[in-house]
């Protein structure tokens, strides 16, 4: 479809999903957009800091500065300003990015922390996402959950559980446990499907009490 109508072609992306999957390039990507969080807090979904990249023939028109790695007099790296609009400061009216809000606390965050992790530490805590939302999937089905989608995923699934989403969260609150996103209403497709996500804060007690509690609602409502 891009070679036959010249399309860009847009990734979105976990960046850590990145640590033991294929760079988007290879499957064709123009522009890869994210969000980074690792390093900071939940703060109720946000903020988070952006981040995009894109190949070279785009470079003009991505908004704020680009900045480059290089050495400096001594040879040691260094970064520096390679390029920004001209439209930032001479024609303002057609600027991509005069109104912007300040996330460098947030990108300084990540960076320590994934500085902290590696390479090594990001890609076992990919495979420990990975791993830990299988498991969680896995434990769902066995209680008679349907995975209306049978690709391959991540660290976030979607289920259709065999009574009423609305009524399990409530069942799950009693138990002090925060339930799964409901998607009826929010996206096309399973009215009363639920979307879970798993990440390395999430221990395989966590989700086995989880389980448990949820096996105990469906009992109740004699599934």
């Amino acid at each position: 479809i891009k070679n036959a109508t010249d399309a860009i072609v847009i990734f979105g992306v976990d960046p850590l999903l990145l640590a033991i999957a294929a760079p988007p390039v290879d499957y064709g990507a123009d522009i890869v957009i994210g969000d980074g969080w690792l390093g900071n807090q939940m703060n109720f979904g946000g903020m988070r800091l952006g981040m995009f990249a894109c190949k070279k023939q785009h470079l003009r028109q991505m908004p704020g500065r680009i900045i480059g790695a290089t050495n400096d007099i001594n040879g040691n790296r260094a970064f520096c300003m390679a390029m920004q609009t001209r439209e930032q400061h001479i024609r303002r009216g057609k600027a991509t990015s005069n109104i912007c809000s300040n996330q460098a606390l947030s990108a300084i965050a990540f960076v320590a922390h994934v500085s902290l992790l590696g390479a090594g530490g990001m890609r076992s805590l990919a495979a420990e996402n990975m791993q830990r939302a299988r498991y969680a999937a896995g434990k769902l089905v066995e209680l008679g959950f349907d995975m209306p989608f049978l690709s391959d995923f991540f660290n976030e699934f979607v289920v259709i559980p065999p009574i009423d989403s609305g009524a399990l969260n409530e069942g799950l609150l009693k138990h002090n446990i925060l339930g799964a996103l409901q998607l009826g209403g929010r996206y096309p497709g399973p009215n009363n499907g639920l979307l879970y996500g798993v990440t390395e804060m999430h221990s395989i007690k966590m989700i086995d009490a989880m389980v448990e509690a949820t096996a105990s609602i469906l009992e109740k409502h004699h599934v």
